[in-house]
């Protein structure tokens, strides 16, 4: 017995399922591609302001969102000192008071920061878009 092969160009076109090609673009990464129109830069800032990063998440910028998350995580680590109990003397009132102060402004700072951020970001889009 011997394989015959398979002439295609004998059949019908018609024959055959009709597929609609796909149209990608292959020059943007998977996350920043198809980006919406008219965002409100305020939604934004105010979901950056409330969770650092969530602006920046829901416009796509996932590495800009973790960077923001964890700047205000890591300033929340400098208040822990101020959260331990150890005997209180003037040096250690002092030295609390400065670790939750600096822990207080590092964290206020990121959140306009990353406020400002999302809402500088969905300006860019909107002009993009």
């Amino acid at each position: 017995m011997s394989i015959q092969p398979i002439n295609l160009q004998a059949t019908k076109p018609s024959v055959l399922p009709s597929v609609a090609p796909v149209a990608t673009n292959t020059n943007k990464p998977a996350d920043t591609q198809a980006p919406k129109k008219n965002l409100a830069p305020w939604k934004y800032a105010l979901a950056s302001f409330a969770v650092n990063g969530a602006g920046q998440f829901a416009q796509g910028r996932k590495d800009d969102a973790i960077n923001h998350l964890s700047n205000m995580v890591l300033f929340s680590l400098v208040g822990i000192p101020a959260c331990i109990p150890t005997p209180m003397n003037r040096a250690t009132i002092i030295t609390k008071v400065a670790f939750g102060i600096l822990a207080a402004l590092g964290v206020l700072g990121t959140k306009i920061h990353s406020a400002v951020d999302a809402y500088k970001g969905a300006k860019k889009l909107n002009e993009i878009a």
